[in-house]
Parts: structure tokens; sequence; C-alpha cells
């Protein structure tokens, strides 16, 4: 629930007030005559503390209410609007001016002559002006899944909330399983969902410095209908967006770049657009600023050249079957010519550096079909890196940038990787080493999935997801770099295993016990724990059976044991023979042993990783 006061007179001249709704069923007040209570607020713009202190009057049934500092620091005017949010134990609060973009937007939520709403958040979701509140919602899967139903892409809710906490546990999930089943496209659907990946939010950004041949251009702020540039520290020029949708039409019709005066390009929009400009002189007339705007936007289709970069937050690339170094993740040193960097083609480099610049919003590394190549080869510096203290990936032996590209990068924490894997005889399988740094998902499809599937009238459209998620960004990756509480009693679960995987060499070390109890852990307070089992269920799949291969002799009666630790009795004689569902504790983990023992009765030989 938000609290959304507009300021008016009395606010101003004498004392601020609160309605009693809010003073009660927001901040939860209610006070007998004479006494107080302080409330700490937390300025959203700033970061800085103000308390809130509610008295109640003596003589009437209203309360006093002590904004002053508060006020004083917000330069608080009538009209302006405050809106207040729970969080934890204190309240943030975010100030919005008369003049602001997002003003009229939340000004009509309030009803006819009324100054005090509360409001639902899902009322007020979409984020219509920067740095808001409104648009920094707790993360919820159930939102996800339920963009993914309207959007027509059918995978199980348990499946989803899986991923999604194994990527704030540690930002490297691998998806296997059956081919087509569905690993890429929950990749895809998930960073389409939760970035603003697309439009002109993702060209512009605040502090951005715009390609420019002579000047020096900088945003200074975004909105939904304009663009304000500051001219070398001195003049500023508010652009609407519309206009730079005109130049950068005319700029990739002519095929003009940034060698083309801005005068002409300015002539050729007048030209063009004249029936339909409804835009004075007077804003054509800031013709460099535009030109500049206009190829930022243009270098995002890829039809201009330009040394300016666009702003992406998902990289998606194939893996391929060449791959047998670093080189088509980072680029080279040019050995050509000295202090020259080549980037690569696939643009993750840029994606890094952009992702080191805004460490609080969510950036994606989709490696398709990660096993086409050795990975433990093309991959090798992220794995270190993963682990090292510093994190840190040297790119060349300079000592300053080489073409824009410094001597070294450190691996973001807000990087989140993803690798889609298929089995086949084109593929190659994973060593321990990178198993052993990464969850492990697999796909599989039940026949009542399948037939659900074939019943459905809904088509596949995942442009619906873009941007839905996006308010919940902020949130996402506070959670996948915060800490996480002690799951207690996680020895008694786990060691039994510990003790089975020994006997074949494939026991887990004190990473892995330390990323299984903080999935579990942000598992667990993701969906509230209503069954405890599935949480320890999902990472026994994930990190302690994915590296168990071997032959018959092996692994056969391991499996067996495996198995019955996955059952309320585990001391049945036999692990597969009459078990019921309500027999199995751990059904994800039992029903993978089950198939992997079929297997290997089978064909003398089992893996992990089936096709």
């Amino acid at each position: 629930m938000i609290y959304l006061k507009k300021i008016i007179n009395q606010d101003v001249s004498r004392t601020p007030t609160f309605s009693m709704e809010a003073i009660q069923d927001f901040f939860h007040i209610n006070l007998n005559n004479g006494q107080s209570v302080r409330k700490n607020v937390v300025l959203l713009d700033n970061t800085k503390s103000f308390n809130i202190e509610f008295k109640k009057r003596e003589t009437r049934d209203e309360y006093r209410i002590f904004l002053k500092d508060l006020f004083s620091e917000i330069n608080a005017q009538v009209g302006d609007i405050l809106i207040f949010k729970r969080r934890d134990n204190d309240y943030l609060c975010e100030h919005i001016s008369t003049n602001y973009d997002g003003y009229n937007y939340i000004n009509k939520l309030f009803e006819k002559r009324s100054n005090h709403q509360l409001v639902e958040e899902d009322g007020v979701s979409e984020p219509h002006y920067e740095y808001s509140i409104i648009s920094r919602s707790a993360f919820d899967t159930s939102s996800f899944n339920a963009s993914l139903d309207a959007c027509g892409l059918r995978l199980s809710e348990i499946l989803t909330q899986r991923f999604i906490a194994a990527l704030q546990a540690k930002p490297f999930v691998i998806l296997t399983g059956l081919s087509g089943s569905g690993k890429t496209k929950l990749a895809e659907a998930f960073s389409s969902w939760i970035t603003n990946d697309v439009g002109t939010q993702q060209v512009f950004t605040k502090n951005q410095k715009l390609s420019a041949k002579k000047a020096s251009y900088i945003v200074q702020d975004i909105s939904s209908t304009n663009i304000t540039v500051e001219s070398e520290g001195k003049s500023k020029a508010i652009i609407p967006l519309e206009l730079i949708d005109f130049w950068t039409d005319v700029i990739i019709n002519n095929n003009f770049d940034i060698d083309t005066p801005s005068q002409t390009i300015q002539d050729k929009v007048l030209e063009k657009h004249k029936d339909e400009m409804t835009y004075s002189k007077s804003h054509n007339s800031f013709h460099s600023i535009l030109k500049s705007l206009a190829l930022e936007k243009a270098a995002l289709r890829g039809k201009v050249d330009t040394k300016s970069k666009s702003k992406k937050q998902v990289c998606m690339v194939s893996v391929g079957a060449d791959w047998t170094n670093r080189e088509s993740l980072l680029g080279y040193p040019n050995a050509l010519d000295s202090e020259s960097y080549v980037k690569p083609d696939s643009k993750i480099l840029d994606l890094i550096l952009s992702a080191q610049d805004d460490p609080s919003s969510p950036y994606f590394l989709i490696l398709d079909e990660m096993n086409m190549s050795h990975v433990e080869r093309y991959f090798a510096d992220f794995l270190s890196a993963m682990e090292s203290v510093n994190s840190t990936i040297s790119l060349h032996s300079g000592d300053k940038e080489w073409s824009g590209v410094p001597s070294q990068v450190t691996l973001p924490k807000n990087l989140f990787i993803i690798g889609t894997v298929n089995v086949d005889e084109t593929t190659y399988m994973f060593s321990p080493k990178v198993l052993d740094r990464a969850n492990v998902i697999e796909f599989r499809v039940t026949k009542d999935e399948m037939n659900d599937y074939l019943n459905s009238s809904i088509n596949l459209d995942m442009k619906k997801l873009n941007g839905k998620g996006a308010h919940m960004a902020q949130d996402f990756v506070s959670i996948a770099l915060g800490e996480t509480e002690k799951v207690e009693g996680l020895s008694d679960k786990l060691m039994p295993f510990f003790n089975n995987l020994q006997a074949v060499g494939a026991e887990f070390g004190y990473r892995s016990a330390s990323e299984i109890s903080r999935f579990v852990g942000i598992y667990n307070s993701m969906n509230g724990v209503i069954d405890e089992h599935d949480a320890i269920d999902a990472a026994i799949v994930q990190k302690l059976l994915p590296k168990l291969h071997g032959s018959r002799n092996k692994l056969q009666r391991i499996l067996v044991i495996l198995a019955k630790q996955c059952l309320y009795d585990t001391s049945r004689e036999d692990a597969f023979k009459d078990v019921s569902e309500d027999d199995i504790k751990y059904p994800i983990s039992y029903e993978k042993l089950k198939r992997m023992h079929e297997r290997i009765m089978a064909d003398g030989f089992t893996s992990f990783a089936e096709a």
C-alpha cells in the first residue's frame, strides 16, 4: 500500500495534516490524548532520514504532525505531492514537484477535491518518472508467472521459481534437458520481463555523454516525452522525443553519419516532415544536439557508424563450434596496432562495461548452446573471476584505455549468466569445475503439460513481456547481492547425501554447501515455506546430482542408496518398487535418480545429462 499526500496551503502556512485513515491504517498509529510517537522516514532522492512526530491533540480528536525539517529539506510548495511507502521498520518518501514530468500522472490518482489517497501498488505500477518508489516494487515471482501465461509461454511455476532463486543465489545458471522444452525461451522471457531493454530508455541514460565532433553534450534528464541535454555546462535544451525520431529516420534513410553537417540533416528533416511538423523552428535550431541524439538512436539500430554505444541490458549469443579461446567473449589486443584493442562482435564486453557502470540494474548474458565448444577453454577467465576475491579479468597490458577498453574489468555482481545446453554427438560434456560453479536446472515435459499445450488457443507473443517486471529490477538485484539468513537443520538433510556421494568421488565441497544454503534461504523467503522439502529437493538435483556419471559397476549401488534418501522411509529394501507419491520426500531428485538408474541398468552407463 502507498500513501499519497498533496501539499495544500495549510500544510505550508500552519500545520501539515494527514488523513485519519492514513494515520491509523498506513502508519498504524492510535494514541491517547497527550501521547506522541515518531516514525522514521527516508527521503528517496538523497537517502536523508527524518523523524515525523505524531501527537494527538488534547482538545480534539485529531493529530498534529511535525514535518518542518522534511518540508524545509525539499522546499515544499503548494501542489507538490509526497508519496510514502513502507519499508521494513521505516518509510520511504518521494517528493514530486509540480514541474516534474510524472506529476500529471500521479495527480490523476487523487479524487476530485481530495488531497489524500491510500492506493494499492498495482494501481500505480507503471513507472512514468525516474527514481520512483512506486517503480521500485518488491520482487514477486507470481507476477512473472502471470506474465508468462499472458504471453502464451507455458512453464511450470516450480521450474520458474527454481530458476529465479538460482540466479539470485549464484548468477551463473545452466539450463539443460529435452531439446525444444523452453530453455532458451525462459532465459529470453525473464531477461526481457525484468529489464527495459527496448525503446527510448534503452538508448539514453542520465549523465550519458553524447557523440559529437566539437561540443560536449550530457543527458541531464529523461521523461516519457522529452529529454534534457546540457551543452558544455552552460545552457540546457529540452528536446521532444518525437522530434528525435524524425531526425533519426532522416539520418538512416539518407545514410548520414557523424561527419554529415547538422544543418544538412535539419534541412532534410524540415523538408520531409513539413506537413506533420508541429514543432517550431526554435526546437529544430538545436540541430547539433538533435544530431547527437539521433545518432545515438540510429546506432542502436546498427545503421550508423558512430563511436557511441547504446546501453543494452541483455546480450544473447550463440556459441560457435570454433570457440577455442576467450576472443569471442572479450576481444583481444591488436597485434598490428600498439595500444589498440579489438572488441568482440558479440557485444559481450560492452555488456560487461555497462553492467559495471550501472550496478543497481540487472544485466543478462545468455550463451545459447553453451557446450558447442569446450566451456573450460573459452570461459576460463569467467570461471576464475567468479571465485576470486577481486573478480578481475585482465584484458591488455596497458596502464590506460586502449580503444576505449580498460586494462582490466571486474566481473559485475549484477551480471547474470545463463547457459543453455543440448546433449548430442556435436556437443561436449561439462567438467566438474564448471558444474561446481553453477546451478544446473533440467527441463522435462510432463504428459499434462504437453496436453495443456496442445489444447491451448493462446499464440506465443514474447513482446508482451518487455519491461513488465522492470519496476522490480532493483529489488531483484538487491536480493542477489544481499545476505541470507542461516538455514537451520541443513546439516541433517545434506550429510547423508555427502557421505554417499563421497563413496564415488562426487562429494561436494565448501563452495557447494555455501551455495546450497544460500539457495534454500532465498527460495524459502521467495515462496513462503509451503513445503519444507521443496528447496532442499531443488538444491539436491541442481547442485549435487549433475556431477554423477559413470558405469554400472561404479554407480548402480550409489543410485539406489541416494534414491532411498529421497524417501521418507530410508530403510526400504527396494528404492524403486511399489513407491507411491506419498512415500517420496524429494520428488524431483527421486525421479531423476530413477531415470538414471533405469538407464544404467539398460545401457551399463549413465550421466546426469540426457539427450
